[in-house]
């Protein structure tokens, strides 16, 4: 890589804030650690020695492949300094300081198997007391959350360009070859670095125990460092950057970019206008993360929606998307495809220029209508999915966890809810039928905490699950599979809502208001009735329920005005819990089928107008009501009736065929003996 290059000829187009921050980077590597082992006085031989995973890495042949391969990899890039002999107890000096090993793994994701550096080691256990912080203590604690932790582009993110740019749109994609280990660490820290290698003899025909280990000091930033995943997504963010600055100076062109009048607005889809800036509308509560990088700029959600939404004119949106060292663009019009291929061709130039290689070639098969990126299908009219690599690998799955019905690998249980989670961005609204299945799954947290080596143990543990969740995941994926999801249903929000009202519960009955028609309804429960009980995020959810029903129709919007926060985190997030995972299946199951979409609102007890409805008992509620609506500017107009009756007879009929809030406990973790190798090796699906 031609950093000076890189340096003066791209990265001085940038923003200060960003120049400098990349250009440091670029020129000494990520910020180093703010402890290192010796600052909690842990020496090389606290911890584990190295000889143990050195040899297990070779057991595995596709473990092995993949380091050789990654070995060979880095040594072409020239990321690798000379190994370093290590004596009997496995220590070495660097700089004339100790040396502390990083031993290595096999991680397979996509059928392919990657070297990972395991960073997260602690000292031995009985090193140190239980209580001292230098007992937990790894080296990937030296970074904090604000520096490591960053958000990618999110499925609106997606959404919202297909929908900026229109029905037709041609995309292509680069993807850099060996990313991390183009950019390097201070040398300073190599001595951290060093990963553990058998070094066989010439006589040796195997590795054992006793095969020599020498220590490979790794010069670029390493997979497995906490720090890694953001300094390579700020270089290859400031790349992509810096490469639509530099066209568009040389060309006259935006190409990489879309002015305002040419962007297709959220009001030519009958979207709202919104009045929030940019900055308004990121600060956000549902757009925050839950902790955000100091460095701001690099947060990708909800980036690209965010802007769209809130799009004035003498404003460009950007129409490319990156994915760690992944670039997706995308463009319109009559001559997209031959623009696009502009692009793809002036962005390789640069690529050739700066030495930096890619996976992706530059060819004109490259530019698609119909394009898969990072496992997300773009498809034309505007309609997300997953590659037909990812549905068939994830249905195997699925399908094993109904054959293998005495017990599975944990570890293949916990990709598996990955998987879901992954699909269910593109169909939040059945995500209840997969909750209890995760529910389920989360007991690990609560049994192995932050104790690596029980996870460890576990992983390999086989788990039986329930029959009921089985069933679940089954008729959930069943809903979905091979679907693809409408790009406007995926960033709508509350502004754009076509029917507004508010609801309420209380022990003594529930209540709906209509804003858009002035209609109410009201009743009470009978009594010793389960709704009377006090549980008011369930209660106020079946009202929503209940009145969702009342007042939408097929393809609706709704915002509702709710004074309970914890059903607004259900309905916003379609979370469940075992006390109202009845009510969200039927929610969800109903909501998903009439592609109708809820937005809660939070308003006070004291102001949202159907908190009287719920206390129709009361003498005074009428009174109490019109006074609410007068301060709305609402107006209260014809009382109406209410099905809640057949509603709860649903949610019965769910609970008897899904009877799931008994039967998680932290003692159902069934244990089974692992199966054949036969069994074992269907597993790798």
């Amino acid at each position: 890589m031609d950093r000076d290059w890189i340096i003066k000829d791209l990265y001085s187009l940038l923003p200060s804030h960003i120049r400098i921050d990349v250009t440091r980077g670029l020129i000494h590597g990520p910020p180093p650690p703010s402890a290192v082992y010796e600052d909690h006085g842990i020496e090389p031989h606290h911890l584990a020695p190295p000889n143990k995973a050195a040899t297990n890495i070779w057991q595995d042949p596709e473990d092995a492949a993949a380091l050789v391969k990654n070995l060979t990899k880095l040594d072409k890039l020239g990321a690798t300094a000379r190994p370093i002999p290590l004596d009997s107890q496995g220590r070495g000096k660097m700089f004339g300081k100790p040396i502390y090993m990083v031993n290595s793994f096999g991680v397979k994701k996509d059928q392919k198997t990657r070297t990972v550096a395991d960073l997260s080691q602690t000292p031995l256990r009985g090193t140190f007391d239980r209580y001292d912080p230098a007992s937990r203590f790894c080296y990937n604690d030296g970074w904090t959350e604000k520096q490591s932790t960053m958000g990618f582009a999110n499925i609106k993110d997606f959404a919202a360009l297909q929908l900026s740019l229109g029905p037709v749109i041609e995309y292509g994609t680069t993807d850099y070859s060996g990313w991390f280990n183009l950019l390097f660490s201070h040398p300073s820290w190599a001595r951290y670095h060093c990963m553990a290698v058998k070094a066989p003899r010439k006589e040796d025909s195997v590795i054992t125990k006793d095969t020599p280990i020498v220590a490979v000091p790794i010069m670029s930033t390493l997979q497995g460092a906490k720090i890694s995943a953001v300094h390579c997504a700020k270089q290859s963010n400031a790349l992509m950057k810096s490469i639509a600055i530099k066209m568009q100076m040389e060309t006259g062109e935006q190409l990489l970019s879309t002015p305002y009048k040419d962007v297709v607005k959220p009001e030519a889809y009958g979207l709202a206008k919104i009045s929030l800036t940019f900055t308004e509308m990121r600060k956000l509560k549902r757009f925050q993360p839950r902790v955000r990088n100091q460095a701001h700029w690099i947060e990708g959600a909800y980036e690209h929606f965010c802007r769209w939404r809130t799009l004035r004119p003498g404003d460009s949106l950007p129409n490319f998307i990156v994915y760690q060292d992944d670039n997706l663009f995308a463009l319109k019009g009559p001559a997209a495809r031959k623009n696009a291929f502009r692009v793809l061709q002036y962005m390789h130039k640069q690529f050739r220029r700066g030495v930096i290689p890619v996976s992706t070639t530059c060819e004109i098969g490259n530019i698609s209508q119909d394009k898969v990126f990072c496992g997300r299908r773009l498809l034309p009219g505007m309609k997300l999915t997953i590659s037909d690599k990812r549905w068939s690998l994830y249905s195997d799955r699925v399908l094993a966890l109904g054959y293998f019905t005495t017990g599975l690998p944990l570890h293949f249980l916990l990709s598996l809810a990955g998987n879901i989670s992954y699909v269910m961005d593109m169909f939040p609204k059945i995500r209840a039928l997969f909750a209890p299945f995760t529910w389920f799954l989360s007991q690990v947290n609560a049994i192995c905490s932050d104790k690596k080596p029980m996870w460890k143990r576990w992983m390999k543990k086989y788990v039986q699950v329930p029959a009921i969740l089985i069933a679940m995941v089954i008729e959930g994926w069943s809903m979905i599979y091979k679907q693809s999801a409408n790009a406007l249903d995926l960033v709508k929000l509350g502004f754009d809502a076509n029917v507004r009202f508010s609801v309420d519960w209380c022990p003594d009955g529930g209540g709906s208001h209509n804003y858009t028609t002035g209609e109410y309804f009201r009743f009470l429960w009978p009594k010793g009735h389960e709704l009377t009980e006090n549980c008011s995020t369930k209660g106020e959810f079946f009202m929503l329920l209940v009145a969702a029903k009342r007042w939408c129709k097929s393809g609706d919007d709704a915002e509702v005005d709710e004074d309970n926060e914890g059903c607004i985190a259900v309905v916003e997030k379609f979370k469940s819990r075992r006390s109202y995972g009845d009510i969200a299946i039927v929610f969800g199951r109903w909501s998903h089928k009439n592609n109708i979409t809820i937005h809660p609102k939070y308003d006070s007890t004291d102001d949202i107008t159907a908190d009287p409805l719920s206390r129709s008992n009361d003498k005074d509620w009428y009174d109490d009501f019109q006074k609410r609506c007068r301060r709305k500017g609402a107006s209260p107009s014809t009382e109406v009736e209410a099905d809640w009756e057949s509603s709860w007879a649903e949610v019965l009929n769910v609970r008897s065929k899904y009877p799931i809030r008994h039967l998680i406990s932290h003692d159902q973790l069934v244990l089974q003996t692992p199966y054949s190798l036969i069994s074992a090796l269907t597993l790798t699906l």
